[in-house]
C-alpha cells in the first residue's frame, strides 16, 4: 500500500502549536515568524533558520512568499495582510482563525468574543482571499467557554481547539 504524499508546505505565523499539527500531516519547507515568538524560539530550539519578518520587511516578505515552490501555505498568527498577488502565486492559502466565522472577524477576535459574554467561541480554519477573514471555511471547532477566564480561552483556543481544527482541515 501506498501512503498519501504529505503536501510540501509554508507554515507562517506565530502559535507553536498550530506549526506542530501542521508538521504532523505536512512536509514543511519554509517557515516565517516574528522574532521571539513561540514558532522563532522552537525554530532556534529545533537549529531551524525561520524567515523573520518585521513592518519595516513584510514587502520582501511578501515577494519571499510569492515565490515558494509549494503546494499549501498555512498561517496562524501571521501579523500581515498577505496582498493579493501573494495569495494567486500558486499554492493554497488557508488561515486559522480564532473565531467562529463569520462572527468576529480581524486581530481582537478572542478579546471581543470574550468582552461580548459570548458562551462558546471556537476556531475556523478558511480559504484566504484578499477580504480579511472572509474566504470559504473548511474546518470549524467550537467550544463551551462559559465560566473560562480569558487567559484560559486563549490556552484552550490555540492548545486544543485550533489544533484539532487544521487537523481536520488537512
Amino acid at each position: 500500500m501506498t501512503l498519501p504524499l504529505r503536501p510540501v508546505t509554508c507554515f507562517i505565523g506565530t502559535r507553536l502549536e498550530a506549526l506542530q499539527t501542521v508538521q504532523k500531516f505536512c512536509d514543511v519547507r519554509s517557515i516565517v515568524t516574528v522574532r521571539d515568538s513561540w514558532v522563532d524560539q522552537d525554530c532556534k530550539s529545533s537549529g531551524i533558520a525561520p524567515h523573520l519578518v518585521t513592518q519595516s520587511t513584510k514587502e520582501s516578505t511578501f515577494r519571499f512568499l510569492s515565490s515558494q515552490s509549494v503546494r499549501l501555505v498555512v498561517s496562524a498568527g501571521f501579523p500581515f495582510i498577505l496582498p493579493g498577488y501573494v495569495l494567486s502565486s500558486g499554492p493554497i492559502f488557508i488561515n486559522s482563525h480564532p473565531s467562529l466565522l463569520p462572527d468576529y472577524k480581524g486581530y481582537n477576535a478572542i478579546r471581543d468574543a470574550f468582552g461580548n459574554g459570548e458562551k462558546h467561541m471556537g476556531v475556523t480554519v478558511h480559504h484566504m482571499t484578499e477580504d480579511v477573514d472572509e474566504g470559504a471555511p473548511i474546518a470549524q471547532e467550537m467550544v463551551c467557554v462559559k465560566g473560562l477566564g480569558l487567559q484560559e480561552i486563549y490556552d484552550l483556543l490555540f492548545r486544543v481547539i485550533e489544533p484539532t481544527a487544521i487537523s481536520r482541515s488537512l
